[in-house]
């Protein structure tokens, strides 16, 4: 599935407002589109994701990139309307520490620019009465799959938060030891998909038996 990214300003913010699934196979088109439309004088630059399906590291990576261009005096980076998948992966990944996130694009122009639109009491309202999403899937493979863009987006992660850049032969390093040390949890999660399809098995069997078997 590809990925479509709408542009928008209001109020001095410029939103990429991205739609679809962004993955290992798409990030680099998904870096190249924020390359070519996103220009020197905008200081305000938010990512609306309300439109994405799925992220995985690789587009979490693209994010962190954009937010170190953006760590500057007179400059600001967000992200705003988290689907609940896509707020849990920047949960668990620690991105949720390290960059603004919004509710909605009101309260990000509101946060950068210090204004504020008709719209965002009712946007912040409607965020709250929003009922939970629903994951459609779950991918077992996305931990193996991504094993290298995990290590790669942690690496980044630690040079944005310490503001440093690592020598080459100690991130190479970093690589390979995180590569191998993520590789063994892979297998563990393959075990557990294993289990977990056993024990759905086992359970759509003795319910099917429930019902037409009953005591």
């Amino acid at each position: 599935m590809s990925i479509t990214i709408n542009w928008d300003r209001s109020a001095d913010v410029l939103f990429a407002e991205v739609h679809g699934r962004v993955d290992s196979n798409n990030a680099f088109d998904f870096e190249l589109a924020i390359r070519d439309n996103v220009q020197d004088d905008d200081a305000n630059l938010v990512f609306d994701l309300e439109g994405v399906t799925f992220m995985s590291s690789s587009g979490l990576r693209i994010c962190l990139l954009t937010a170190k261009k953006y760590n500057k005096p007179g400059m600001s980076f967000g992200i705003c309307s988290l689907p609940e998948p896509v707020r849990e992966v920047m949960k668990i990944s620690g991105f949720d520490q390290i960059i603004a996130i919004y509710r909605s694009q009101s309260e990000a122009v509101s946060a950068m620019t210090g204004s504020s639109t008709d719209t965002e009491a009712r946007e912040t309202a409607s965020e709250e009465l929003r009922a939970p999403e629903v994951r459609e899937e779950i991918d077992f493979g996305i931990v193996k799959d991504n094993i290298i863009d995990i290590a790669n987006y942690t690496i980044e992660k630690y040079e944005y938060r310490e503001n440093v850049a690592l020598d080459e032969r100690v991130r190479t390093k970093a690589v390979g030891e995180v590569h191998a040390v993520l590789w063994k949890i892979a297998e563990r999660l393959t075990a557990c998909r294993q289990k977990v399809l056993q024990d759905m098995f086992e359970a759509a069997e003795d319910t099917l038996i429930s019902i037409v078997e009953p005591h």
